[in-house]
């Protein structure tokens, strides 16, 4: 006779996940029942250290969820690979690969061994309306706070231009020479 599963643990495992994952930006207002479901749906990735979960220039109709780990964002300047930035548990990118095909923007590689949830393009079709849009919001407020940070490292390099340029009196001086000589050669 086989036996009857045992109920779930209040604190167990998969409660603990459910409560953690509505603490992020992504899970933020989902019931319990959403949230498990979304994991039912989704799907798992691990990659080792230095691993690339996705690359620049790449096709891509996924999103990706830090469970555990970090991972480098890096983006092609030249030849070379630049750092941009380090994304830890509860972050998640890949957000414009869910809206529908595109390219990605960065090459993203495991600092460790990283843990990921997966979500596919296809799954905002798959689940219901409701749960959808919350998530799309949840995209949105994510994609938001990103935007954010862009603005504040274009500010500051922005300010770091300025410093660099010569004054505002001496550009003035410099535009006049440039147009004088224009005014005498228009075809320069």
């Amino acid at each position: 006779m086989s036996q009857l599963p045992e109920p779930p643990v209040q604190g167990g495992p998969v409660a603990q996940l459910v409560r953690w994952l509505q603490s992020t930006i992504l899970f933020r207002g989902l019931a319990d029942e959403e949230v498990k479901l979304l994991l039912r749906r989704c799907g798992r990735m691990e990659a080792g250290m230095f691993e690339v979960v996705c690359a620049e220039n790449e096709p891509g109709e996924t999103l990706f969820y830090i469970l555990d780990g970090e991972v480098y964002l890096t983006r092609l300047v030249g030849e070379e690979e630049e750092f941009l930035a380090l994304l830890g548990k509860g972050s998640c990118f890949g957000e414009a690969g869910l809206l529908g095909e595109s390219m990605r923007t960065a090459t993203i590689r495991a600092r460790q061994k990283t843990l990921l949830l997966t979500m596919e393009a296809s799954l905002l079709h798959l689940i219901p309306k409701d749960v959808s849009a919350k998530l799309m919001r949840n995209i949105a407020l994510a994609s938001n706070e990103k935007l954010k940070m862009a603005n504040m490292i274009i500010g500051r390099l922005y300010e770091q231009l300025r410093a660099l340029q010569p004054k505002t009196e001496d550009w003035k001086e410099s535009e006049q020479r440039f147009i004088e000589k224009l005014g005498e050669n228009p075809s320069a």
